[in-house]
C-alpha cells in the first residue's frame, strides 16, 4: 500500500499509476485515516490513499488526481460530511462517497442518503466497509456466482452480515473469550413490522429494517449483529466483566429500541421482545447460546408482553418454547417467594418481599440467583405483573385472617411498568378485590425509573398514593440525582443498596453513605430500609446509625408461602406493621 500525503496547495500528484484503490479520506486523525488504510489491505484490497480535513485541501486533492471512492468522517473540527459533499458537488466530479464514523444519528443516516451518500457505516465495523465500497464502485461479481456469494454474505437491506458469516465471526468471538469475561447473546423479535408493511408498503418496511440494524450494531465494534428473519435479530457482544453490567446493557438496548422512528409525519413506536444467554454461564457453543436466547425470548413475549428482556435460566427448558406460561395449568409454573422485612428496634417482622420464582415441577423452585425478573427490574408488564400483584394481596389478605393482623407485603415495581397509565387503576381493583388495607401494600420502584421526567413521575408517585399504599425508593445510593427530587415525591419508604450495605461495617466510604441516607430519611420524615444484610456486624452498624429496619440472609432466605406462617412463629410480628414503614 502507498500512503499518499496529499501536496500543498497549488502543487500537483497523479494517482493514476498508483497501485490498489485510489482512496480519499476525509479524517482530522492521521492514525483512524492509517487505520482504515490498513483494514482494507488485511481484507485483500490494497488502496493508495490520501488524507484531507478542510474544504481547500479536498479541493486541491479533487484537482491533482482521480480519486475512486471517497470516505469521510461526519463531524470534525471545522468540516463535516454535508460539506465535504457540497465540495464535492463543486467540483463537478461524479465520485462515490461513503461515511464511516463512530456516531452519526439516524436523522442524519436519512439526510445524507437523500444527499446522495451511499453508505453509513460505524467505524470500527470493517467487515462492512469494503461490501460496501465495492458496492458503491459497482465491483461485485455481476455473475450469478457471485451474486449469490454476496447475499449469502450480508443482508440485503441492512447490510448487516448474513446468517453463515455471523455464524463464524460469533464462533470467532466466543472461541476467544476471557477467563473473566461474560459475552451476551440477545434473541430480539419484532411485533409490529407487519403493520408496517400492510400500512405503508414494503420500502418503508425496508427502511425501518435498516433503521433497527443501525441502531443495534451502533456505539462500538465489540457489537455483532445479524437478520435472521423478517423480524427477528440477533445480537453477540463480549466485554463484559459482570452481570451486573450484562443487564445493564440489556436494559439499555431494549429501551433504544423502544425509541420512536419517524415516517414522513408519523412517528412508529416499534415493539420487541428480547431473550438474553449469557456465556459461559450459559454455555460456550453458539448454536446452545442462541437457542437459549430465543427460549428466552418466546417466554418474554409471553410473559411480559413487548418492550422488554428475560434472561434465560434452566427450567425454561422444561416448558414448550412458544407455551403460554400464564395460561391454563401451565400457572403454577411461576410462583412467589417472600423475604422478611425486620424492625430494627425490635427484631419482628413488619412485612414479607415478594420475589417471583420458576417452579420446577420436580426440582421444586430456582434458587435465589435464577429470580425470574418478574417482579423485579425488568419488566413486569403484561399478564405476569398483575398475576404477582393479585397474588401478593390475596396472600396478604389469608396471612391477616390467620391472625397476622398488620403484616405488610412488599412488591416491585419495575420502571417500564411504573410508566403504564393504567397500572393506578389495576392496582385499585385488585385492592378492592383482595378487601386488604392499602397502607399494608408497599410498591418499590428504582431510584433510575424516577429521575427521567420528574414531572410526570409526580404525577404516577400522586395518583398511586390515592390508593393508600406506600412507595419505596430502590436502590437508593447508585443514581444519586434524585436525593434532590425527594421533598416533592410522595414516598413513604428509602431502601439502602446492597452495595453500600456490603461494606458498612468495614468501609468508611459506605459507611458515610449509608449514614447520609439514614440522616436523609429522618430529616425527611421517612422511614430507610437496608438490603443484604449478611452479618451481624453489619446489622450492628445499621442499628446504630439509626436504620429502621432491613433484609438479608442474616435474618432469612427467601421462603415459600406454606413456610411463612412457621418463620413467623418462631419470630413475632409487629402488631403496627407497616406503620414502622412511616
Amino acid at each position: 500500500m502507498g500512503a499518499v500525503l496529499l501536496p500543498e496547495p497549488g502543487a500537483s500528484a497523479d494517482l493514476r499509476a498508483a497501485p490498489g484503490l485510489r482512496v480519499l479520506i476525509i479524517n482530522d486523525s492521521e492514525e483512524d485515516a492509517a487505520l482504515l488504510a490498513t483494514q482494507f489491505v488485511r481484507a485483500g484490497r490494497p488502496i493508495t490513499h490520501g488524507r484531507v480535513d478542510t474544504a481547500a485541501r479536498m479541493r486541491d486533492a479533487l484537482l491533482a488526481a482521480k480519486w475512486d471512492i471517497i470516505v469521510s468522517d461526519h463531524v470534525m473540527p471545522g468540516f463535516s460530511s454535508s460539506a465535504a459533499l457540497q465540495v464535492l458537488r463543486q467540483s463537478g466530479r461524479n465520485i462515490p462517497f461513503i461515511i464511516c464514523s463512530s456516531r452519526i444519528s439516524d436523522h442524519a443516516v436519512e439526510a445524507a442518503r437523500r444527499d446522495g451518500v451511499q453508505n453509513c457505516i460505524i467505524r470500527g465495523h470493517f467487515g462492512e466497509l469494503l461490501p460496501a465500497v465495492e458496492r458503491a464502485l459497482g465491483t461485485i461479481p455481476d455473475t450469478a456466482d457471485g451474486k449469490l456469494l454476496h447475499l449469502a454474505e450480508y443482508d440485503r437491506i441492512t447490510g448487516l452480515p448474513g446468517r453463515a458469516l455471523f455464524m463464524r465471526m460469533a464462533a470467532q468471538r466466543l472461541a476467544a473469550i476471557r477467563p473473566t469475561e461474560h459475552v451476551v447473546v440477545c434473541f430480539i423479535d419484532f411485533a409490529r413490522l407487519s403493520r408496517v408493511n400492510l400500512t405503508f408498503g414494503n420500502a418503508a418496511t425496508d427502511r425501518v429494517l435498516a433503521l433497527i440494524g443501525r441502531r443495534l450494531r451502533a456505539g462500538t465494534s465489540e457489537t455483532l449483529v445479524s437478520r435472521l428473519e423478517d423480524d427477528r435479530f440477533v445480537l453477540v457482544r463480549g466485554g463484559f466483566t459482570t452481570l451486573h453490567a450484562v443487564q445493564a446493557f440489556a436494559q439499555q438496548t431494549i429501551a433504544m429500541l423502544a425509541e420512536c422512528s419517524v415516517h414522513g409525519e408519523l412517528r412508529l413506536q416499534l415493539a420487541s421482545s428480547m431473550g438474553v444467554s449469557v456465556a459461559p454461564e450459559d454455555g460456550i457453543v453458539l448454536d446452545d447460546l442462541m437457542g437459549h436466547a430465543e427460549t428466552a425470548m418466546f417466554h418474554c413475549r409471553q410473559l411480559l408482553g413487548r418492550n422488554g428482556f428475560l434472561f434465560f435460566f434452566k427450567s425454561m427448558e422444561e416448558h414448550a418454547a412458544r407455551s403460554a406460561v400464564l395460561g391454563g395449568a401451565t400457572q403454577a409454573q411461576l410462583q412467589l417467594a417472600y423475604q422478611p422485612v425486620i424492625a430494627l428496634d425490635s427484631d419482628k417482622v413488619i412485612a414479607m418481599q415478594a420475589l417471583a420464582r420458576w417452579l420446577h415441577p420436580e426440582r421444586g423452585l430456582s434458587s435465589p440467583e435464577c429470580l425470574a425478573v418478574l417482579a423485579d427490574d425488568p419488566g413486569t408488564t403484561g399478564r405476569a405483573g398483575e398475576w404477582v400483584l393479585q397474588e401478593v394481596c390475596r396472600q396478604a389478605a389469608a396471612w391477616h385472617a390467620g391472625g397476622c393482623a398488620g403484616l405488610g407485603v412488599w412488591v416491585n415495581i419495575s420502571a417500564s411498568r411504573f410508566r403504564q397509565p393504567a397500572l393506578p387503576g389495576r392496582l385499585s381493583r385488585i385492592l378492592g378485590e383482595s378487601r386488604i388495607d392499602p397502607q399494608c401494600v408497599t410498591l418499590e420502584v428504582a431510584e433510575s425509573a424516577l429521575v427521567r421526567d420528574v414531572e410526570a413521575t409526580l404525577h404516577t408517585l400522586r395518583i398511586l398514593k390515592r390508593t393508600g399504599v406506600r412507595i419505596a425508593i430502590g436502590d437508593i445510593g447508585i443514581g444519586g440525582p434524585s436525593l434532590g427530587y425527594l421533598k416533592r415525591y410522595p414516598v413513604d419508604v428509602l431502601k439502602i443498596d446492597r452495595s453500600f450495605v456490603a461494606g458498612v461495617a468495614s468501609n468508611a466510604r459506605d459507611a458515610a453513605i449509608v449514614r447520609a441516607i439514614i440522616d436523609i430519611g429522618r430529616n425527611f420524615g421517612l422511614s430507610v430500609l437496608a438490603e443484604g444484610v449478611e452479618t451481624a456486624a453489619q446489622a450492628a452498624c445499621l442499628r446504630e446509625h439509626g436504620c429502621n429496619s432491613a433484609q438479608g440472609l442474616f435474618f432469612s432466605a427467601p421462603v415459600v408461602a406454606a413456610d411463612v406462617s412457621g418463620f413467623m412463629a418462631c419470630r413475632p410480628v409487629d402488631s403496627f406493621g407497616p406503620a414502622q414503614l412511616r
